[in-house]
C-alpha cells in the first residue's frame, strides 16, 4: 500500500482536476516513464498458467469422480470436500484472472490509481481468502480418505489433531488476511485512513510455514498405519509410495514460501509486478494438492482402461491365502460391501484392516 507522502501527492493531483485513470500508482525509477494504457507485462504467464493447470484439474477431479460414481459407485465425504475444493479454484482462478485485468503482472508504474485502489488491492484480499478455503478443503479431502481407509481407534487421535491444527491455521489465514487492516476497507481503499495494520510480511510468509508443516504431518500420518498392516514388504513400499505422493505438493508450497520472502526482501517496491511469482507459485501448489488428493483413486480407471493392470492384480491375488485376502476390484460387476468402501479400492492391504491394525 501506497505510504502517507504518496497518498497525499496523489490526493494533490485529483484537487488539481487530474482523474485517478490518469494518475501512476508508482514512480517509475530513472530512465523509466509511466505507460498505463500501453504498458507490456507478465499477464500472459498468468494466463498461460491458468488455463494450463484448469486443464489438468478439471481432468483429474473428473477422472476421479467417473471412478467413484460409475466403477465403484459409492460417494463419500472425501469426494464432496474434493468438489467443493474444485468450486473454490475455480473461483480462485477467476480472482487471478480479475487481478490481471487490473495491473497484476504489470510494473506499478504503468498501472493507474484506480486499477491499484480498490479493484487490484480489495481483489487479492479476496484471492488470500479463497486460497485458505481451496487448500483447506482438498487437505480436508486427503483427511477423510485416510479416515475412511483407516477406522482405528489410536488412529483417530492423531488424525483429530492434524485436522485441527489445518482447520486452525487455515480459518486463521482467513480471518488475518479479511481483517488484516483497522477499518477493514483501508487495505484496499485510498482515502479511509487505517487505525493499524498486520505485517503482511510476517503473516504471508508465516501462513506459508504453516501450510508447509500441515503438508508434512498429513503426509506422515498413515505411515505408522501402512507399515502395521498384515501384509509383505513391498506391498507396504508400493502403499507408502502412494501416500508419499503428497511430498509434490509439499515441496511445491516452498518454494511458493520462497518466492513470497523474495518479494518481501526486494522492498516491495513494485508489487504488481512481483506478485507474479507468487500467483505461478500458488496455482503451481493448488494444482499439485488437487493432483495428490485425486491421484490414490484412480487405479480402478486406469485397469479399465489398461487391461494388463488387472491382470497383474489377478495373479498376484491368488496368493492371499495366507494374509486374510486382499481387497481389490478386478470385477466391477461383482464387487464386495468392504471393496466398494476403499477409495484405493484394488490396493493389496489386508481384507482385516479395520481389527487387527493396531500402531502403539
Amino acid at each position: 500500500m501506497a505510504s502517507e507522502a504518496q497518498i497525499a501527492q496523489i490526493m494533490l493531483l485529483v484537487e488539481s482536476g487530474i482523474p485517478l485513470t490518469e494518475i501512476p500508482a508508482g514512480r517509475p525509477p530513472p530512465g523509466e516513464v509511466s505507460h498505463i494504457h500501453h504498458a507490456v507485462g507478465r499477464t500472459h504467464m498468468i494466463t498461460t498458467c491458468d488455463i494450463i493447470c484448469m486443464i489438468i484439474v478439471c481432468t483429474v477431479v473428473a477422472m476421479r469422480m467417473y471412478t467413484r460414481i460409475h466403477l465403484l459407485k459409492n460417494l463419500w465425504w472425501d469426494d464432496w470436500c474434493t468438489l467443493f475444493a474444485l468450486a473454490c479454484w475455480i473461483g480462485e482462478t477467476g480472482l487471478f484472472q480479475y487481478a490481471c485485468k487490473f495491473g497484476a503482472g504489470k510494473h506499478v508504474y504503468d498501472i493507474s490509481v484506480a486499477d491499484l485502489y480498490p479493484n487490484l488491492l480489495r481483489g487479492w484480499v479476496v484471492c488470500a481468502v479463497m486460497y485458505s478455503i481451496t487448500m483447506l478443503f482438498s487437505k480436508m479431502s486427503i483427511l477423510l480418505l485416510y479416515r475412511r481407509l483407516f477406522p482405528i481407534v489410536n488412529f483417530a487421535k492423531r488424525w483429530w489433531a492434524v485436522v485441527a491444527f489445518t482447520v486452525a491455521y487455515s480459518v486463521g489465514g482467513m480471518l488475518a488476511s479479511l481483517f488484516q487492516c483497522r477499518p477493514m476497507e483501508s487495505a484496499w481503499t485510498l482515502d479511509i485512513p487505517s487505525d493499524y495494520c498486520i505485517s503482511t510480511e510476517k503473516f504471508y510468509t508465516a501462513n506459508a510455514a504453516l501450510n508447509v508443516v500441515s503438508d508434512i504431518m498429513i503426509l506422515i500420518l498413515p505411515v505408522p498405519i501402512v507399515w502395521g498392516l498384515n501384509t509383505d514388504t513391498r506391498k507396504k513400499v508400493i502403499l507408502t509410495g502412494l501416500f508419499s505422493m503428497g511430498s509434490i505438493s509439499c515441496l511445491v508450497s516452498i518454494l511458493r514460501m520462497r518466492s513470497i520472502i523474495v518479494l518481501y526482501k526486494s522492498g516491495f517496491n513494485d508489487l504488481t509486478w512481483g506478485l507474479v511469482e507468487v500467483v505461478l507459485w500458488s496455482q503451481a501448489e493448488l494444482t499439485a494438492a488437487m493432483i495428490c488428493t485425486c491421484t490414490p483413486c484412480l487405479r480402478p480407471l486406469f485397469e479399465k482402461i489398461i487391461p494388463a493392470l488387472r491382470s497383474v492384480g489377478s495373479r498376484k491375488g491368488t496368493h492371499g491365502s495366507n494374509t486374510g485376502g486382499y481387497l481389490r476390484t478386478n470385477d466391477y460387476g461383482h464387487k464386495s460391501t468392504a471393496s466398494k468402501s476403499r477409495s484405493i479400492a484394488d490396493i493389496e492391504m489386508d481384507a482385516g484392516i479395520r481389527k487387527k491394525v493396531t500402531v502403539d
